[in-house]
């Protein structure tokens, strides 16, 4: 799949946009290849996204959409109709939808990057749209989670990993033990504060750009309603290196000394689970065991003291 040539592309979006395409290049995903189309046209320049998941899905994901363009955000990329008002279109078994292409500059790692990230985390966390075609967030499945890895850990997990992995997780065994345990108790106590809104659901360093100064995200299809200060505490951790002072900056745009108590602490919880070991503890156990997965224990691995220092840092307790 996604290996539809450009003319036939070309022809669809001709048919069915009303767009004479000048030039139409790929681009690869983390994961996928020909995920995303740059596409020149008399228009202007756009994006052609290939949808991987159902029809149902596309649809639910056009609907939060809507639901928050409506409440007056200007943060999402505009999205294209065909010329008969409909939101995608299918080619050959395959979905597609057209929406603007956003040209921007990669996050860099400086205090202005920062905290403008923190800035438009909060504008979009406080954004309230409505959420009659959006989940609701489910506390228990992050407990769920947790106490998995941990249960897994107690049982001998580590005899089924490969030998570097099974190694750090001998020398981390009751550190992550103490982690599992904290994040339990912690969340078990405070479910009933945690505050839901509105989620990209992705923030990585792939996903932001600045544009006239200003953090736009883009890739928006896990949009959703979650818990605002996991995403925060996922974000600090996936963009700031582990840099002490960056995550400060990205917290200061965030506005997160204005937090009560009891919300800092539950930021410090999400900040404190090991996301990377959770998952690749519950993959092992279902018996899978790839490049891509050794390929994280040595992230993990290389950059455990940086991580703990961090959390430690930050830790409400």
């Amino acid at each position: 799949m996604g290996d539809l040539p450009n003319r036939r592309l070309e022809e669809v979006l001709e048919d069915t946009y009303g767009l004479l395409v000048r030039q139409m290049t790929w681009h690869d995903s983390l994961y996928l290849k020909r995920v995303t189309a740059k596409v020149e046209t008399g228009f202007g320049v756009l994006k052609l996204k290939r949808y991987t998941g159902s029809e149902q899905a596309l649809r639910q994901y056009y609907r939060r959409y809507l639901a928050l363009a409506r409440t007056g955000f200007t943060g999402l990329p505009r999205w294209y109709r065909t010329v008969a008002g409909k939101p995608y279109v299918a080619v050959q078994d395959e979905w597609f939808y057209l929406i603007d292409w956003i040209e921007g500059r990669p996050f860099r790692l400086s205090s202005t990057d920062a905290r403008r990230l923190g800035e438009a985390l909060a504008e979009m966390h406080h954004v309230r749209p409505d959420t009659a075609d959006f989940d609701k967030p489910r506390w228990r499945e992050k407990l769920r989670q947790v106490t998995q890895a941990r249960r897994l850990l107690r049982g001998g997990i580590a005899e089924r990993l490969p030998k570097d992995a099974r190694r750090f997780i001998e020398q981390q065994e009751s550190l992550l033990d103490e982690t599992f345990h904290h994040v339990a108790d912690s969340l078990a106590d405070h479910h009933r504060l945690l505050k839901s809104g509105v989620v990209h659901g992705d923030v990585t360093l792939p996903n932001i750009l600045f544009v006239d100064h200003r953090a736009r995200f883009i890739d928006w299809e896990r949009l959703n309603i979650g818990f605002p200060l996991e995403e925060l505490a996922k974000a600090a951790m996936n963009t700031c290196h582990f840099s002490i002072p960056h995550v400060e900056h990205l917290l200061t745009g965030y506005d997160y000394d204005l937090l009560d108590y009891n919300q800092k602490e539950i930021f410090s919880t999400f900040f404190e689970i090991p996301r990377e070991v959770v998952y690749l503890l519950l993959r092992a156990a279902r018996g899978h065991r790839t490049k891509h997965d050794a390929s994280m224990w040595t992230f993990v691995r290389d950059t455990w003291d940086a991580r703990i220092a961090l959390i430690r840092h930050f830790a409400v307790r």
